[in-house]
């Protein structure tokens, strides 16, 4: 439904108009919290991590606003390392592999999609290579429910640092 909405009463007076200018108070603090959250989510979800939630209230509502200013704190911590090591790898993927795999630089998250682009390329064969040099990556087959692409890679940089991102993406080199 749509928020903002106010009970009008003509000619209500006493007890049914305290009740309703009650109401109408709840009605106003909920909408500024919701409308708060939906600010603060929407920045996040289009990438800015500086909105918080400023809202005053107490209870849950209270318990969400602090939960979600410290998850865009955190966010806001761990964005560097991980464009970082999303640089690193795409970098080093091209450098290593070149013409033989394909990607897009990841705009967040902690995952870098790539697809081996020779002919008849087998991801779980390459998988089974790098696990052999000390490399573990993901065939990206169990993630498509319906004609998988057997050539496509999911890499992770969630936990290695760059170090150890460029020192797994050369042993990737056969």
């Amino acid at each position: 439904g749509k928020l903002g909405g106010q009970a009008l009463v003509p000619g209500v007076a006493g007890t049914w108009k305290d009740l309703t200018d009650n109401v109408n108070f709840m009605a106003s603090n909920l909408t500024a919290q919701v409308r708060g959250i939906v600010k603060v989510v929407t920045a996040v979800a289009n990438g800015s991590l500086k909105e918080k939630l400023t809202v005053e209230t107490k209870g849950e509502v209270a318990a969400l606003a602090e939960t979600i200013n410290s998850m865009t704190d955190t966010l806001a911590k761990v964005r560097p390392a991980y464009a970082q090591r999303a640089q690193a790898l795409c970098g080093n993927l091209k450098k290593v592999l070149g013409d033989g795999i394909e990607f897009s630089q990841p705009r967040g998250g902690m995952f870098v999609w790539a697809r081996l682009t020779a002919p008849g390329a087998d991801a779980r064969e390459f998988a089974k290579q790098a696990i052999e040099r000390g490399v573990a990556f993901i065939p990206g087959t169990p993630f498509f429910a319906v004609n998988p692409d057997h050539a496509t890679l999911r890499f992770s940089f969630a936990t290695a640092d760059v170090a150890k991102i460029e020192e797994g993406v050369a042993r990737l080199k056969g």
